[in-house]
């Protein structure tokens, strides 16, 4: 009765702990890997818009404000863990490529 009661209480601290390691997961996720991309996004915009260069620069950091609550939201909408981290991080590197491809086709090799 003591070991199956033990065993049962340990499970449940294993669950928990898992439960709490995964927020904590997405958490960093959300809050760091959203806003490093949400900056290599707002640069990759700022080279995109057919604006001038300051006004493209402050529409991007307003959309980016918008980007990083879309980031965070999903962050904690999305069933897999994997699938989160995946998509962020390819997402960070796709922007910041293209971006710094932008930059160099702008200011030439």
């Amino acid at each position: 009765m003591t070991e199956s009661l033990a065993s049962s209480l340990t499970k449940a601290v294993n669950v928990a702990e898992n439960r709490t390691l995964a927020v904590v997961m997405r958490v960093f996720a959300a809050v760091v890997l959203g806003f490093v991309l949400t900056n290599t996004t707002g640069v990759l915009l700022s080279f995109l818009l057919p604006l001038p260069k300051s006004e493209a620069t402050a529409t991007a950091t307003l959309l980016s404000f918008l980007v990083y609550l879309l980031i965070v939201l999903w962050s904690f909408a999305v069933k897999s863990l994997r699938r989160l981290w995946f998509v962020l991080g390819a997402s960070i590197v796709l922007t910041s490529t293209g971006a710094w491809c932008l930059h160099w086709l702008e200011v030439g090799l």
